[in-house]
């Protein structure tokens, strides 16, 4: 009998609502058996991986904004560099992982004095004995489950590229559905899979995406299935391949690797913003640090606002439009 296999993949993102810092968005994917599906696939990795909280041993995968407001970022860290040691070995850095990772060009880096000639060391709130552990468990329990061919690419869009996108398209949630597409290209290129199923967030409410989909699949024809509130599914088919993608509210309550692409985004991110952090509330003598949320972020602003006149940093640089 010949082994069915699908290439299951999750995207979801941090950072859309902020003023401050980047916006990510991360697909996790691996070929798992054809009948693997669903809440089914905390079930098929065992007892290795749960839900927050979770055993004191497991790795956690879960909605990211529930692990890290009870756990922080320890957990956050274990399952992101878990599944990235799997996948290509362990980043030492944040700009390792930006290389290693993401499609977004790392020269966006330098552009921004927080951090132009500086880094973020990784492992960064665990050690390093703890990690290696973490990704023998997340290996084993991938090989227990037959799930293979495990893959993880995130886009990092700091507020410059960010608001350069939001001039070229007629709303925010267009802008992140562009960013989407971009890491859903990626999959089926590096992939030789036959058939994928995405799942991913729903942007902003919007429950049609077969325009925007037929945009990045211009090659083949874009056949759309049920859209609505509930659900919005479409079919690209190309080449004896077929790609199935669901936008549904909630996603990372629901799918396993939408939830660990949920938190590997918000790991990266607060990487981001502890070096944002840390530049200006160096430069800022009693500066607070941000999250970067609207309210919170005209405060910093506010406050740095003297300091990048100063350094001659444009706000463009810092500051998302929406």
């Amino acid at each position: 009998m010949i082994d069915q296999r699908t290439l299951l993949v999750g995207i979801d993102e941090a950072g859309y609502g902020p003023n401050l810092g980047p916006l990510v968005v991360t697909a996790v994917w691996a070929s798992v058996p054809s009948e693997t599906r669903g809440a089914s696939l905390w079930h098929a990795l065992g007892a290795e991986v749960s839900r927050w909280p979770g055993a004191a041993e497991s790795l956690v995968v879960d909605d990211s904004k529930r692990v890290y407001s009870a756990g922080g970022l320890k957990p956050l860290e274990r399952l992101a560099l878990a599944w990235m040691g799997v996948v290509r070995g362990v980043p030492s850095t944040l700009r390792d992982l930006w290389h290693r990772h993401s499609l977004t060009p790392s020269s966006d880096l330098d552009e921004v004095a927080c951090a132009a000639d500086r880094d973020v060391a990784i492992p960064h709130v665990s050690d390093t004995d703890a990690i290696g552990r973490a990704v023998d468990l997340l290996r084993r329990a991938l090989h227990q489950a037959q799930f293979e061919c495990a893959g993880v690419a995130c886009q990092i869009v700091l507020p410059h590229r960010f608001n350069d996108l939001l001039q070229k398209e007629d709303s925010k949630s267009t802008a992140l559905f562009r960013v989407n597409a971009e890491l859903l290209r990626h999959v089926w290129q590096v992939s030789d899979a036959a058939r994928i199923e995405v799942t991913a967030d729903k942007h902003g409410g919007r429950n049609f995406y077969g325009t925007l989909l037929q945009e990045a699949f211009a090659e083949t024809l874009v056949l759309a299935g049920r859209e609505g509130a509930a659900a919005s599914e479409y079919t690209v088919s190309a080449g004896g391949r077929q790609l199935r993608a669901r936008f549904v509210p909630r996603a990372d309550a629901d799918h396993l690797f939408v939830a660990a692409a949920s938190m590997i985004s918000k790991y990266i991110r607060e990487l981001w913003m502890g070096l944002f952090n840390s530049f200006w509330t160096r430069e800022v003598p009693g500066l607070d640090a941000t999250a970067g949320y609207p309210e919170d972020a005209r405060r910093f602003w506010n406050a740095i606002e003297p300091a990048a006149h100063r350094l001659s940093v444009p706000r463009q640089l810092i500051w998302r439009a929406k």
